[in-house]
């Protein structure tokens, strides 16, 4: 991966729930070792426990919260320090004031933001985020309206959440 994609990419590993904490230590360390950015969802979403065992493990941060359901888990999971990078849905999470409220509440015990999933919204609610990091987003074409410069998205210049 990092011969294709050059030296200073930054690389990130999603596991998507797939791997028990074991395994998760295992890779874990693999992925440090590799210089990876972060370490996304490893084991199952519901399962802090492990996600704070795997926190206070490895050097690689972890990232999770796509699969996590209104503020109350996220607060959950940053009380216990079983998430490095705090990562709502906008869909799965409550929509765009349940996502302006995670994303406060992530500054508070000061774990950056980072979106699952792109689009305008996402964008838009982001930049109003002084922890943001990241937008997820697909491959962005030539006839997209999201216009990506330099590895930066670019804001919607309309009103409201429109391109």
């Amino acid at each position: 991966m990092r011969k294709a994609v050059g030296p200073d990419a930054v690389i990130m590993v999603d596991a998507n729930q797939s791997l028990g904490l074991t395994d998760a230590i295992q890779r874990g360390r693999i992925f440090e070792e590799l210089g990876c950015y972060w370490f996304e969802e490893p084991l199952p979403a519901d399962d802090r426990e492990g996600h704070a065992v795997l926190t206070a493990t490895l050097d690689i941060p972890i990232a999770t919260g796509e699969n996590l359901y209104g503020m109350r888990p996220f607060k959950d999971f940053l009380v216990a320090d079983a998430v490095d990078i705090v990562q709502g849905d906008l869909r799965r999470a409550g929509g765009v004031t349940e996502i302006l409220n995670i994303g406060v509440l992530a500054d508070a015990f000061r774990k950056p933001y980072a979106s699952h999933g792109g689009g305008a919204v996402n964008l838009n609610l982001l930049a109003t985020m002084p922890n943001a990091i990241y937008l997820e987003t697909g491959l962005v074409g030539k006839n997209s309206p999201s216009k990506i410069e330099n590895g930066y998205a670019l804001l919607p210049q309309g009103p409201g959440f429109e391109w």
